[in-house]
């Protein structure tokens, strides 16, 4: 029981991390989608 808290706490970062590069690259998506727009 404690390793399965344990690595939840360390897989936790890691997910985070992924998540912020999925939103980095759907912003800059975005961002190519509003250049081809203008």
């Amino acid at each position: 029981m404690n390793v399965k808290r344990m690595s939840a706490s360390a897989l936790q970062p890691f997910a985070a991390n992924v998540i912020e590069k999925r939103e980095l690259s759907r912003a800059k998506q975005r961002q190519y989608i509003l250049d081809l727009a203008t």
